[in-house]
């Protein structure tokens, strides 16, 4: 299976996160090429874009649930890489 064909296979699927209430996951990285554009949450209430120290994109665990988070990598028209965020009590 060439790398290309394994790449679109596991965007399939959205990345699993877990992360704890007040916690950050880094968004940027292996499914998303930063600087990442148009960030959102479904629901933002469970998760939140926002930023680092360094300026990077983070999803914030705000309260207990999973919502679906999502953002363009590189440019406002590329493909999005999608993130299913479970966020738990401290």
């Amino acid at each position: 299976m060439s790398s290309l064909a394994l790449l679109l296979l596991l965007a399939a699927e959205p990345t699993e996160v877990k992360i704890k209430v007040g916690q950050d996951y880094p968004a940027c990285g292996v499914y998303l090429v930063c600087p990442a554009q148009n960030p959102i949450c479904d629901d933002p209430n469970v998760a939140k874009p926002d930023a680092n120290g360094k300026g990077e994109l983070v999803w914030r665990g705000v309260s207990p649930g999973t919502t679906k988070c999502s953002a363009a990598g590189g440019a406002a028209t590329a493909m999005r890489a999608v993130f299913k965020v479970t966020v738990t009590p401290r």
